[in-house]
């Protein structure tokens, strides 16, 4: 009987958790299904945890916890981890207020028996409810745009505190009891205080990217300028060239060769005609060193790169970080190729901002198509090979974007709409 009312228990308790979940962490692809599974699996397993494993038991039924997250959702097992700590707390403060109103309606109220429990349980379960109809649909937070080992951290954190809340309601339920607004208050203290560190933390790394961006790409914006100042410098040599072959020249070659002469000086300084008209600073420095790495590989790369875009989602280190995976994918993919061809277009379509390569890729194995964003993949040998597409990946799907991978004769087009 004891069995029964456990699992009743926690089958309130984690189908609480699992609407507030599904609500600011799984703005789509909420199945009905998955949940009920998930909720069923869980209160079957902690039934049986509780039961044989008193003191390692409260861990282990949030791992599984996690585990099965990541299982029906095809979440990472450190994102789902992280999420079923916040909402641990989250349903644990909003136990503590549902008791603490229930302890003043009535006035027999005893946590000890079953009724009471599951009277806590239904309540909580209807406050989760209202939460899900009437707050507005927002996700709170973007796991996947902060560092691992910071993640780690905070959920080392939220762990702990969980456990020593958990371990005193188990062997002291008195304690917390009569002192719930103290409690309360400290683990609302104690989540706002943890978001506001990981807040700051994320900006500080964010700020360093930033920073570790401009000092990469100066150099180069500063080459450019340089190699402006000396057209500039030499336009006046051009000019007296020019006159030099009018003085010198007969009449009926002196077009000929003027043209010929102008044709030079076109082609030589083209190379920065071609990238002045790029609004964005950090994509005119990466297609300039792309095309000078191009001319050194005998590499014909070619881009067309519209500057009427809508606003990017993406932040400028991560377009950086988007370019030069792409074209570094690019570049490698057609090394061993005759025809050494990459086309880079950036550009708008409807809503969406798309950076598209194309390249010719006659040796790409079919079979591996599937595996070309995994972590570690790579079609060369060597080590710490295999992170480039891996990285687009992530980047474009935290920014909820989507990546095409097609084929178009013998070029290879991946597709990126944010």
């Amino acid at each position: 009987m004891e069995i029964v009312k456990m699992f009743v228990i926690t089958f309130f308790e984690i189908s609480s958790f699992m609407i507030l979940w599904c609500k600011f962490s799984l703005n789509k692809d909420k199945k009905i299904l998955n949940n009920l599974c998930i909720v069923f699996f869980y209160s079957c397993v902690q039934t049986i945890v509780c039961s044989l494993f008193t003191y390692y038991g409260i861990l282990i039924k949030y791992i599984i916890l996690a585990l099965l997250i990541c299982f029906f959702y095809g979440k990472s097992f450190i994102e789902s981890s992280m999420e079923v700590c916040i909402y641990s707390i989250v349903i644990i403060i909003l136990q503590l207020i549902t008791i603490y109103v229930l302890k003043v309606l009535v006035k027999d109220f005893n946590y000890i028996f079953f009724r009471f429990q599951l009277s806590v349980q239904v309540v909580l379960l209807l406050f989760s409810i209202v939460i899900n109809y009437c707050v507005p649909n927002k996700k709170i937070y973007s796991i996947t745009k902060i560092n691992s080992r910071i993640v780690y951290y905070i959920i080392l954190n939220f762990v702990g505190y969980i456990l020593v809340f958990k371990i005193i309601w188990q062997y002291n339920k008195n304690l917390i009891l009569n002192n719930m607004i103290t409690f309360i208050i400290m683990l609302i203290f104690i989540v706002i205080l943890n978001f506001f560190l990981c807040y700051y933390i994320a900006k500080v790394s964010e700020e360093k990217k930033i920073v570790g961006m401009y000092e990469k790409y100066h150099p180069i914006v500063e080459n450019i300028i340089e190699e402006i100042r000396a057209k500039q410098h030499d336009f006046k040599n051009y000019l007296n060239t020019i006159n030099g072959i009018i003085q010198v020249s007969k009449e009926e070659e002196l077009k000929s060769v003027l043209l010929k002469y102008i044709k030079s000086v076109n082609y030589s300084a083209k190379c920065i005609d071609d990238i002045m008209y790029i609004d964005n600073s950090i994509v005119r420095a990466i297609i300039y060193s792309k095309r000078c790495e191009a001319e050194k590989k005998n590499i014909n790369f070619s881009y067309y790169i519209n500057n009427n875009l809508l606003e990017w989602k993406l932040k400028e280190y991560e377009l950086s970080d988007i370019l030069n995976n792409i074209l570094n994918n690019a570049f490698e993919a057609v090394s061993d190729d005759s025809d050494k061809s990459v086309i880079l277009k950036i550009f708008k379509d409807k809503d969406k901002n798309i950076i598209e390569t194309k390249n010719s890729a006659i040796s790409l194995a079919i079979p591996s198509i599937n595996e070309m964003f995994n972590r570690g993949f790579s079609s060369k040998s060597g080590k710490n090979r295999g992170y480039g597409l891996y990285n687009i990946k992530k980047i474009v799907q935290s920014n909820g974007g989507n990546i095409e991978l097609s084929f178009d004769n013998y070029y290879v087009c991946f597709k990126i709409s944010i």
